[in-house]
Order: C-alpha cells, then structure tokens, then sequence
C-alpha cells in the first residue's frame, strides 16, 4: 500500500522562523516537482508571483527543539538541492520522525518594485557609507549637532536585540575591528537582506568632538 509522507516545511526566507514551519501531506510516489507545488500551494500568497520550479529543496532531518531562531539562515545545506524527479520514497525508506523539521525551501531572489515604505531602504542599499553617516547625523541631529559627519566611525555588527543585548554589546570589542570606509557601498557590505530583530550597525562620535559630553554612541 502507498504510505502517505508528513514532511514539515520551512520557507528560508526574511520571515523565516520556527513558528512558521508547516506540513505537506504527500504521498511517497510522488516527486520533489509535486512537493514543489503542494508548497507553493500551501504558501500561495507568500508565492503567488514564483513558480513552483523556481524553488529549490533540501531535505534535513533536525529535531524542532535543537533549532534556534538566530540561527535558522545557517540551516541552509551545502550540498546541491532535490532534483525535480527525485521520487520522496526514495528519500524516506522510514517514515519521517515526528517533531523534526524535513524539508527546507529557498525561493529565488525576487527584485521587487518598491514602495513608498521600503524606498527609504532601497535607496540605502545603492549608497555608500558616507551617505549612511549623513543620514544618520540627520536622524540624530539634536545628538550629533556638534560633529561633522564624516567624524563618525562606523561598524557592522549583528547583534540579536533581546534580553542579552547589552551585554553582548559591550562584549564585542568592535572598537578593536576596522571599521567601515566611508567609500563602501552598502550593497556590498550587506550583500544580503539584513537579518530582521537584529542590531547592523553602532555609530562612534569621538571624544574630541564633544568636549561637554564626552565620546557619544548609538546605534541602528
């Protein structure tokens, strides 16, 4: 008799997380192109403008309670994605175990039109760090009013803001790393999108440009 295959899914995309996995039924002659279009049904909004065969799969075998939500953009494997004619049987000779995540699922990049909320960052992404030292004395003024902005120092950083966030803070020593050269562009130096409920970059005002206040920091 046909088994019929649970196999929980998670999209590896912004929104990725642990809460967002989901469940396929399929059955285990069917294939990785049929599995292909069950998610994208099951994801129809999320994927209403990709087609199914522009995802790519992989199936894992990791227990839910090992996954970790800072670190779910690491799940992705190295090895090449599912073939399209790959028969799921041939996948799973057992059944899958139960409360562990089966597959992943990467979408294509997709430049998207922007909008009047996103413009803000589009625009960012084509500028260099230079222009980001301005718009952040611009957005800081009544902080910054004393400094030049090509004073500021910048890093990168990523920092998961919660409960820990100072102190991880204080503990990254990124004064003793290079920082950003004001000429970099910000495509370059996240070539990806940045990683959302995270800190992406702390801003230095140096000392000697604020004799009342002494050295500033903040941070985006």
């Amino acid at each position: 008799m046909t088994r019929e295959l649970e196999l929980n899914c998670l999209v590896l995309d912004s929104h990725a997380s642990i809460n967002r996995i989901f469940t396929v039924q399929i059955l285990e002659t069917d294939n990785v192109a049929t599995l292909k279009e069950k998610i994208k049904e099951k994801k129809h909004t999320a994927f209403q403008h990709i087609d199914a065969d522009a995802l790519d799969l992989w199936n894992v075998s990791i227990s839910i309670g090992d996954l970790s939500e800072t670190h779910l953009h690491d799940l992705q494997p190295a090895r090449a994605p599912l073939l399209p004619v790959k028969r799921l049987g041939r996948l799973y000779l057992d059944a899958p175990p139960e409360e562990h995540l089966h597959i992943i699922a990467k979408p294509p990049h997709i430049a998207a039109s922007p909008d009047p909320q996103s413009l803000l960052e589009l625009n960012c992404l084509t500028e260099t760090v230079g222009s980001l030292k301005e718009a952040v004395k611009g957005k800081k003024h009544p902080l910054f009013n004393h400094v030049a902005a090509d004073n500021l120092i910048l890093w990168r950083v990523s920092e998961v803001v919660d409960q820990n966030f100072e102190k991880n803070l204080e503990n990254a020593n990124f004064r003793e790393k290079e920082s950003l050269s004001p000429v970099d562009k910000l495509s370059k130096i996240f070539p990806n999108l940045p990683v959302e409920g995270c800190l992406h970059i702390v801003v230095w005002c140096p000392e000697d440009e604020n004799p009342e206040h002494g050295e500033q920091r903040d941070a985006i």
